[in-house]
């Protein structure tokens, strides 16, 4: 028989139910008040092995639920990190219209392009502070290395993404420059 066959509890038992059965059976089976004294010694036994190990289950429990929690927040924090990641990957720079990102011709179309980038460089900082979240407090987390690997990568296109944004931003300034002098020439 199992802990909880013998006790006669449900296998969703709380703490109050467990005592509750334990002193019934306690006292159906105590050797004081049994004639055969070694068969209700064994059972009393038996009994109390059952009642400590229910016990110990109890004790348990809350550990595997904070563990569960614990890992649903890590998994959450990893989501949002994942999350952000996917906007700021190059595959999604159509999504914000900016077909002609490396087209030199296309900057006097794309004004708006340095504000763009700059839109994706905020996103990769708060992609990389989740998984940087998982590093350092979640070390045990099953999304550990691929944080790092995402962190590792968000590095890189940060860096490249800022240099876009710095040549457009020059190419901008070059060509309103330019414009300037061209219709400065004009007037004379």
């Amino acid at each position: 028989m199992t802990d909880i066959q013998i006790l006669g509890i449900n296998e969703s038992f709380s703490r109050e139910e467990l005592k509750k059965a334990y002193r019934e059976k306690s006292k159906e089976l105590h050797p004081d008040k049994s004639k055969d004294t070694l068969k209700s010694h064994l059972a009393m036994i038996r009994l109390n092995q059952a009642y400590s190990n229910l016990q110990k289950q109890l004790k348990e429990k809350p550990q595997l639920k904070k563990e569960k929690q614990t890992k649903d927040l890590a998994y959450s924090i990893y989501k949002n990190g994942i999350q952000k990641f996917q906007n700021i990957h190059p595959s999604k720079w159509k999504s914000y219209s900016i077909d002609g990102l490396f087209d030199p011709s296309a900057i006097n179309t794309h004004s708006e392009t340095p504000s763009i980038i700059q839109s994706l460089i905020t996103e990769m900082s708060e992609a990389y502070r989740s998984f940087s979240i998982i590093i350092n407090e979640y070390v045990n987390s099953p999304w550990y290395a691929d944080s790092m690997s995402k962190m590792k990568e968000i590095e890189k296109l940060t860096l490249r993404y800022i240099k876009i944004k710095e040549s457009y931003e020059r190419e901008m300034d070059d060509c309103k420059q330019t414009r300037k002098t061209v219709h400065g020439l004009s007037e004379k």
